[in-house]
């Protein structure tokens, strides 16, 4: 436990000179909660650089509570409540993430000895009523607010949630490009955010990526679709490009588009966005020759979260038989098969060349 001991070492008492005078503020409580982990992370690396670098190895502190076998879970807790009181050390305050969630009702044998529930509570108790000054706390987890120690929590600290915009959302998506783009200084307009946001989906460390990659390529000046396109290649809009020649037995156009995706991207990934795509086509065709014909019914089934979707989805399958869907849905997944089995790739524009024959 090094940091436990650097805390013991690095005491008031031992050491005076150590504490700068410093203005006094507040400690800073925030709830980190959202399952979008990028966003998380780079909220704790906003506040840890602004913590004083020269003593960053003893300003800055990060707990997981998850148990593992080289550090027990009631030592972790303990190291928390440690890293909590000790009083920051040169300028620019103190920072302490603590991740997990602070469960008191598990079964002790759960929690790695006897004492853990009770550490739990003590950790719980300090989170709540610490006020150590120049202090910042993350608590990175989603509490049960039904729990009284949730509702205390969830009141004690300043709630920051960065919850993963679902996939059709593309509006939304386009504006954290754009928002992304205004803050790297690179002014993005609306088409290419976006094609971008089609491009890249609701990944929000991929389209920091990808907009760092344009930034680099033109800095501030303004970039056109057709220059975008050429850096960001949509795998998710191509494929559908590419299924719908298919299905429309356009051979000549399938082959043309096959060849071209294969020189930006790999044929695996290629064949799963095609199966994908045509498993979903199967299951709407079967559910219509079911006779399933509510739209909140079909949604639920076969889980499709964008209302508009559907609709699109029953224009695309309208004049295709379920037969034929069915039997390119499977050759397509044992085409992926194959390929992850060490198939040519080039032979890629070939074998749907060979779908493109499927009768009705």
């Amino acid at each position: 436990m090094q940091v436990a001991a650097l805390c013991s070492r690095y005491s008031v008492q031992s050491y005076p000179s150590l504490i700068q005078k410093q203005p006094k503020t507040m400690s800073k409580k925030y709830l980190l909660s959202g399952d979008d982990e990028y966003k998380n992370q780079e909220f704790i690396n906003g506040l840890k650089s602004q913590l004083d670098p020269s003593w960053l190895s003893l300003n800055y502190h990060e707990i997981n509570l998850k148990s593992e076998a080289e550090t027990p879970t009631e030592d972790k807790i303990g190291l928390a409540i440690a890293c909590i009181r000790q009083i920051p050390l040169g300028l620019g305050g103190k920072l302490v993430v603590i991740k997990g969630d602070l469960k008191v009702e598990e079964p002790e044998e759960n929690n790695g000895s006897s004492g853990t529930k009770e550490k739990r509570l003590a950790l719980t108790e300090e989170l709540i009523f610490a006020e150590e000054e120049n202090t910042t706390v993350i608590l990175v987890c989603n509490p049960d607010k039904r729990t009284r120690i949730g509702k205390l929590v969830t009141s004690a600290f300043s709630r920051v949630e960065f919850t993963t915009i679902p996939n059709w959302k593309t509006q939304e998506i386009a504006e954290v490009v754009g928002k992304t783009g205004s803050d790297l200084g690179l002014n993005l307009p609306c088409r290419v955010s976006q094609y971008i946001a089609e491009a890249v989906g609701n990944k929000t460390m991929r389209i920091g990526v990808e907009v760092e990659k344009l930034v680099l390529y033109r800095g501030e000046e303004k970039l056109t679709l057709t220059e975008v396109k050429q850096l960001i290649p949509s795998i998710q809009h191509n494929s559908i490009e590419l299924s719908k020649l298919i299905k429309d037995k356009k051979g000549v156009q399938t082959r043309e588009l096959s060849e071209a995706l294969l020189k930006t991207t790999q044929p695996v990934v290629i064949v799963a966005a095609l199966t994908t795509i045509w498993s979903t086509w199967t299951r709407v065709k079967a559910a219509l020759a079911a006779e399933v014909t509510d739209d909140k019914e079909l949604q639920e089934s076969l889980e499709i979260k964008n209302p508009g979707r559907l609709y699109y989805l029953k224009l695309e399958v309208e004049r295709v038989s379920l037969k034929r869907l069915m039997e390119t849905t499977i050759e397509l997944f044992e085409l992926e098969i194959s390929l992850k089995s060490g198939l040519d790739p080039k032979a890629l524009p070939e074998k749907l060349m060979k779908l493109v024959m499927i009768k009705d």
